[in-house]
């Protein structure tokens, strides 16, 4: 049986691009017709349309064109079957699925990750980087110690002794890790002590505004009337 093809404006309608980036991909060669006529008359397969899609998924990441074209020549685009796999039981996930269950911004991992904070757990079919779930926690782990005042430099050690505790906690044997297993609990210690002193802070903030709270009400009020 013939699979139907795709005329250029269904194509625009199914990926809700403007006409103008859908042309640039395909001058750039990202994406090819299945046939010679002019853009408006030309005809596209299903695997032409879910290329398209994997490109537009790069660039909603962060991605630029310049570094989707590179990606293509290098490795190709991923398929839509080995964006998603497991590895030792747990689900991976995609940069940009990673980027939407922590708020961060796909460029702000990828600096953590030229930085070690964050590690791929491993690779789509296309070479694209896939991340385990642990890595969530991770991250959040690492905007917690931004707010303690660590510098990355701690907080790469922080995670990294997270990481080995993850490891460990599935069963990674720890003998020849008691220097690991020991920084973990130092590490702990520490930051069980620079909580005590936020509480303590934040504490003191509270009591400042329960106590001042009625007179900066008045105080705003006579602002207002001046």
């Amino acid at each position: 049986m013939t699979v139907p093809l795709l005329t250029h404006g269904e194509l625009l309608k199914q990926l809700e691009i403007e006409r103008s980036d859908l042309d640039r991909w395909i001058h750039l060669g990202l994406i090819r017709p299945a046939t010679n006529g002019r853009d408006a008359d030309a005809l596209f397969t299903h695997e032409a349309l879910d290329a398209a899609r994997q490109i537009k998924s790069l660039l909603d990441t962060g991605f630029d064109l310049a570094a989707v074209q590179k990606i293509v020549r290098k490795v190709g685009l991923p398929s839509n079957q080995g964006n998603k796999r497991k590895q030792n039981g747990q689900q991976l996930i995609t940069v940009g699925e990673l980027a939407e269950q922590t708020g961060l911004n796909p460029r702000t991992i990828r600096y953590w990750e030229e930085r070690g904070i964050i590690l791929p757990d491993g690779r789509s079919t296309g070479g694209f980087r896939l991340y385990s779930e642990q890595t969530v926690a991770i991250i959040q782990l690492v905007r917690d110690l931004q707010l303690f005042g660590y510098t990355l430099e701690e907080i790469k050690e922080g995670a990294d002794l997270l990481r080995d505790f993850f490891a460990f906690s599935e069963g990674v044997p720890l003998g020849g890790n008691a220097e690991r297993v020991a920084a973990m609990y130092e590490k702990i210690s520490l930051l069980e002590g620079r909580i005590a002193t936020l509480k303590q802070g934040i504490k003191r903030w509270e009591d400042l505004f329960r106590k001042r709270k009625k007179e900066l009400h008045k105080m705003r009020e006579q602002v207002e009337k001046e």
